[in-house]
């Protein structure tokens, strides 16, 4: 979708849409299909492209066409999908894809141009920003989310090696220069 100004007829249409979703479908009816498997199905036929077993417990988002979800995601309780965002007045938007396995949060929020590769978590109460991109099998909290965990990070724990947040590459066992002490130094990429 191009980006359009707020005063467009397309945008004034695609908000009446909206209106129409969240304060008409959504309450009368959606909300009681939040958690079963008619859910997935009723966004299917609105255009979203969504995998098997997928368990959705939300109905935070709009642009169904621009969402793709891979098979055996969790998006739990009044998580946003968010595919579109004002910019200085100018709608962009573009897709977004959860792989299989993933989990997103409770109350968490997935921004579009982003990817969440097979198997990674974002936790409740998270934000994932426009354009980054979730390594599989890891996990990640917060606002902006940062990295909270991997088998790689369980690993390097139980190794005695400290691992810095908010970088999947930020594993160092190395001393500091002036204490002594291990340090959170980012490991070059390789």
């Amino acid at each position: 979708m191009a980006p359009g100004p707020l005063w467009s007829g397309f945008i004034w249409r695609l908000e009446f849409v909206n209106a129409l979703y969240e304060f008409l479908a959504t309450p009368l009816a959606l909300d009681l299909l939040r958690g079963t498997p008619l859910l997935p199905w009723y966004l299917r036929l609105l255009g979203a492209k969504i995998g098997r077993r997928v368990y959705i417990g939300t109905t935070g988002f709009l642009e169904w066409d621009l969402v793709e979800i891979g098979d055996r995601a969790a998006l739990n309780d009044d998580c946003v999908l968010q595919t579109h965002l004002f910019e200085d007045r100018v709608l962009k938007s573009s897709g977004l894809h959860i792989g299989a396995d993933c989990t997103v949060g409770a109350d968490s929020v997935v921004l579009y141009d982003s990817k969440m590769e097979d198997g990674s978590r974002l936790d409740a109460l998270s934000l994932l920003m426009k354009g980054e991109t979730l390594p599989r099998g890891t996990a990640w909290a917060g606002i902006p989310a940062g990295w909270s965990s991997s088998s790689d990070r369980r690993d390097a724990l139980r190794c005695g090696t400290q691992v810095a947040r908010g970088s999947p590459r930020a594993v160092t066992g190395q001393a500091s220069r002036g204490t002594g002490q291990g340090t959170l130094a980012p490991v070059p990429s390789v």
